[in-house]
């Protein structure tokens, strides 16, 4: 199960048109170091090849503070809940939720590689249906 950000509630299309974005500029599959209460942990993006590290790292830590809603989100992510839970911290995490998707600014991620390795696998079978796709 995934949770995706952006500004609207219903897909509208914003989901594709985000992954064929990603797809076109050579997606990539990076891991980035956020800043958790003074922990380090590495999250696994997947993003455009031309992607910004720094503002995915931002959001990303902006994301962790408990309750964050930023950016104009309608609901929360419980992406702080699940980082915490990933830390063994006393949270507990009961959503269903592994994978988020920004689609405002096209990146994916998630915080276990097992996760990560299942995203890429679905996302290359994405891709590979979007390519075959006639326009």
């Amino acid at each position: 199960m995934y949770e995706h950000m952006g500004a609207t509630e219903f897909d509208d299309g914003n989901r594709s048109k985000s992954l064929i974005r990603i797809f076109t500029r050579r997606m990539c599959r990076e891991e980035v170091k956020i800043n958790v209460g003074g922990q380090e942990i590495v999250v696994y993006v997947f993003a455009a090849a031309n992607f910004s590290r720094a503002e995915c790292r931002e959001t990303l830590e902006l994301l962790t503070h408990e309750n964050s809603i930023i950016r104009g989100l309608k609901k929360p992510t419980f992406f702080d809940l699940a980082v915490a839970a990933h830390l063994g911290g006393t949270a507990r995490y009961t959503k269903e939720t592994v994978v988020w998707f920004d689609i405002a600014n096209d990146f994916l991620w998630t915080i276990t590689q097992e996760n990560a390795d299942k995203l890429a696998a679905a996302l290359e079978e994405i891709e590979e249906a979007f390519t075959m796709t006639p326009s």
